[in-house]
């Protein structure tokens, strides 16, 4: 039995596909919400938070579909990938604020470590 067979591989891919899902409904649900907005703001860091994840659980499928030698499915898979890579290309393209350019990771290290970083007086 080889590894992309095993119970392993098949739970990493549908976690992949989970946060595939989500990157899907994050995007559509950013780009019919209206830009300033608490609800773009939420779906745009859920889609920042999952794009990766689902770019690297593409990557498997691909991989997975080499291995199995079935090249059909391994140009889909890499065409869904292309496109993960477009949907990243134009999420940063469209600069929205979300958690992650909105200094939430540096507002969570000056909460966190007393004395560490401090915050600028914009926040």
């Amino acid at each position: 039995m080889q590894f992309y067979e095993t119970t392993a591989w098949s739970v990493i891919v549908w976690a992949l596909n989970g946060c595939l899902v989500a990157t899907v409904t994050a995007d559509t649900l950013r780009m019919l919400s209206v830009r300033g907005t608490h609800r773009r703001y939420v779906w745009a860091t859920i889609e920042h938070a999952t794009v990766y994840p689902t770019l690297v659980g593409v990557f498997l499928q691909v991989a997975g579909h080499i291995a199995r030698r079935d090249w059909v499915l391994t140009g889909i898979a890499l065409a869904v990938g292309l496109y993960y890579v477009f949907l990243l290309w134009r999420f940063r393209r469209d600069n929205d604020d979300d958690w992650f350019n909105d200094g939430g990771p540096g507002r969570l290290l000056s909460r966190l470590v007393p004395g560490g970083r401090t915050v600028p007086e914009s926040y």
